[in-house]
């Protein structure tokens, strides 16, 4: 009888053990599929485009006007397309505007132009503000095919918000700063226009 009982005790214990070892094989295997299934939604995730900032506009007639001439068929303000005068504004950081005509030219040869408003600053957070803009700037590099910046950044004290982006058809109102979201609007929009190759 003691033997009987000894035997069967054997049994249970190994009994007991496979169960063990059974949940901790089960348990790695659920482990393993998580891992495997999060690095998959990662990479899937990593692989979806990142959406174009800003909003498609109405593209307006590109015609030149004449010297000093004003374009009356503007569709946004401030404008993304239209008539224009014959020569663009150059690239570079602008405390005073040059004229929308001279502007929406530059947008034709692919340009992206940031206009801010520091109208509701004190003088020294304007300068603060655009210390961090000419930052954005250098960042945001040059454009592949001519190696310039084709990029403005220019005021527009008129406007509601803080700063616009906008390039040849597009326009992106913003009311705080980031510095990654400046870059990221000029590498998607910079040379989308009608005549990239200019300088």
């Amino acid at each position: 009888m003691a033997k009987s009982r000894s035997s069967i005790q054997n049994v249970r214990g190994l009994g007991g053990e496979g169960s063990r070892r059974w949940l901790v094989f089960w348990l790695i295997g659920v482990g393993v599929v998580a891992f495997f299934a999060v690095v998959g939604y990662v990479v899937w995730l990593d692989l979806q485009p990142v959406p174009i900032l800003g909003e498609l506009v109405e593209i307006a007639s590109p015609e030149h006007v004449r010297p000093g001439g004003k374009a009356t068929n503007f569709t946004t303000d401030p404008p993304t397309s239209g008539n224009h005068d014959a020569v663009p504004a150059q690239a570079g950081f602008y405390d005073v505007a040059p004229s929308d005509e001279q502007l929406v030219h530059s947008l034709e040869h692919g340009y992206v132009i940031v206009y801010y408003n520091c109208s509701q600053m004190s003088d020294v957070e304007c300068a603060a503000f655009k210390q961090d803009l000419q930052k954005a700037m250098d960042a945001s590099g040059v454009a592949g095919n001519t190696r310039t910046p084709k990029l403005i950044v220019a005021p527009r004290p008129d406007m509601d918000n803080l700063l616009t982006y906008t390039s040849w058809g597009r326009i992106y109102r913003v009311d705080a700063f980031d510095q990654d979201e400046f870059v990221l609007f000029v590498q998607q929009n910079r040379n989308q226009a009608p005549e990239p190759r200019a300088p």
